[in-house]
């Protein structure tokens, strides 16, 4: 029963990324310019696109955070700050996951801050898990102008999706602000694992569309031993970029540096820094007396 249900999820999910990624193939589009929702070590913070990721294989306590700087010309620097936690809640009865995920971002005369409140679930398969969340919140938005006007709007959010995960592969949908309005948002990702000796090559892709207006972000990374990765990536909004990172135990610290290519009219290059750090929590009462058998008393 559970390598029929693995196989079919396995099928439904090549044919969800084919016909994703054909329809933005075929289908011309206009791009996204340079957003918040382009964060080149996405995996890491993945719970603030897709609630579902809150809970992992591995059981462990997450903190993420994000700190991006933009350089453009003939305009104010805008900044971008992200902050994403998790704390699994498994024992012998349960196995979910909550978390938090809270962002800021500032551009002109423009910010909005959001705050989401994260409940995740999973199931355990022979091929691998699948986990299901939601995400309740807040988003705030306010733009200002030269006469001291302020438009102010405060407006129920909320996340939720699906996603499957083994030591391998990473695959998930999800729709992010909704009630919002105009922010609302959907994704499709994906990532995958290929171990080469010494060496995993870690090709992933992140498809977003509001429906009006669809971006594809694609990053490629080399991780060493497990411990230092270098990567580089390219969006349709035509922007690439160049990142690096370092794992040390639990904790990892990377940077990445965004660019325009070629193609783009936007001269804006980007600073990112990323970091993390994750325990594990046991939640389980230890037994306080250890079974023996009496033969070897």
């Amino acid at each position: 029963m559970g390598d029929c249900i693995c196989k079919n999820i396995k099928s439904a999910w090549r044919c969800l990324l084919t016909a994703v990624m054909l329809y933005f193939t075929i289908h011309p589009q206009q791009c996204f310019a340079i957003s918040p929702e382009w964060i080149v070590d996405n995996h890491e913070i993945l719970a603030a696109y897709n609630p579902a990721a809150a809970i992992n294989p591995d059981e462990k306590c997450r903190l993420n955070i994000i700190g991006s700087l933009s350089r453009q010309t003939r305009s104010a620097t805008p900044q971008y700050y992200l902050f994403q936690g998790c704390l699994p809640i498994t024992t012998d009865y349960i196995n979910l996951a909550i978390g938090l995920d809270a962002d800021y971002h500032k551009s002109g005369n423009f910010n909005f801050k959001q705050v989401h409140f994260q409940l995740a679930g999973s199931n355990k398969f022979k091929c691998g898990n699948i986990s299901y969340g939601i995400a309740p919140g807040f988003y705030t938005s306010t733009t200002s102008s030269d006469s001291d006007f302020k438009l102010k709007r405060n407006r129920f959010s909320l996340n939720g999706g699906v996603m499957f995960e083994n030591k391998l592969l990473n695959l998930g949908i999800s729709a992010t602000q909704l009630f919002t309005g105009q922010n609302s948002r959907g994704h499709v990702y994906g990532r995958m694992t290929i171990p080469i000796n010494i060496i995993e090559l870690i090709p992933s892709v992140m498809l977003t569309t509001d429906f009006s207006y669809s971006r594809t972000d694609l990053l490629g990374q080399l991780r060493f031993f497990r411990k230092f990765t270098i990567g580089a990536g390219w969006s349709t909004s035509r922007f690439a970029a160049v990142t690096a990172r370092v794992d040390v135990k639990d904790f990892y610290i990377g940077y990445a540096f965004l660019f325009p290519d070629h193609s783009s009219e936007n001269k804006i290059f980007n600073h990112e820094i990323f970091a993390g750090y994750s325990l594990k929590i046991s939640l389980n009462e230890p037994t306080r007396y250890s079974s023996k058998s009496i033969r070897y008393m």
